[in-house]
């Protein structure tokens, strides 16, 4: 019988990965960049990472906001005749929203996490580029429609 050498598992973070900003700030005061171009690509990641922190927390407000103004509407809105079956609908297509919408978000925090243990740079700063592209092609078609106005 051959005995085997146990591996011992040392988990220390790869140079030039970051866990937090504050890491890669401590990081660059030393003097250690780590890999060539990662302190940069990891700051693009943490900074995609919180942008779908941000989403999602939006999209949980606008969900409160939602139910907010359904529920005080619904508890107005007449609860005979043929309005009973509107209003079982109504709450039929807002509880299947409201469930998309809580999906959706878990996808955000899912994409988030994913994009900040990222290591290809050319992929981090692709993420990055599509985010701003799709931020200014939102704004200019707000613009554009505040001008049609």
């Amino acid at each position: 019988m051959s005995k085997r050498k146990k591996k011992k598992n040392n988990k220390q973070p790869k140079k030039g990965s970051h866990k937090s900003v504050f890491a890669a700030i401590i990081m660059l005061l030393k003097g250690d960049t780590g890999k060539e171009g990662m302190l940069t690509a990891k700051a693009f990641a943490l900074i995609t990472g919180t942008i779908f922190r941000v989403a999602v927390f939006c999209l949980g407000i606008a969900i409160i906001a939602f139910w907010y103004a359904f529920l005080k509407t619904g508890f107005s809105a007449p609860w005979e005749g043929l309005g009973i079956l509107t209003n079982i609908l109504v709450l039929v297509f807002a509880v299947a929203g409201t469930v998309l919408a809580l999906l959706f978000g878990i996808v955000l925090i899912g994409m988030g996490m994913d994009i900040e243990r990222e290591t290809d740079k050319s992929f981090i700063i692709a993420v990055f580029s599509g985010l701003t592209s799709f931020a200014s092609l939102v704004i200019a078609v707000i613009a554009l429609v505040k001008a049609i106005r």
